[in-house]
């Protein structure tokens, strides 16, 4: 390439990494880009707090669904026992 200032745009999915780089002729102009990409899921780019939010969301989702089920469990045995004690008061 010519020598000259040039904008580089690095796109990888939703991550881009612009750089204004300079070439020098009969150089080897050698410059590295770095992505903020620690994994790829489900063709989304996830930086490492992106991915840790997204595991940690997953971790909650599963200890309200939990506790919802916990206290559904809770309640149906009050309920069986208020029935219970109520038939065995008829007798």
């Amino acid at each position: 390439m010519p020598k000259g200032n040039y904008t580089v745009l690095l796109k990888y999915y939703r991550e881009n990494v612009e750089r204004n780089l300079t070439l020098y002729p009969g150089k080897i102009n050698m410059y590295s880009f770095k992505l903020n990409v620690i994994i790829l899921f489900s063709k989304i780019a996830l930086s490492f707090t992106e991915f840790m939010m997204l595991l940690l969301s997953i971790f909650l989702l599963v200890v309200i669904v939990f506790i919802i089920l916990y206290e559904y469990h809770l309640w149906r045995r009050r309920r069986l026992l208020k029935t219970v004690i109520r038939y065995e008061g008829k007798k």
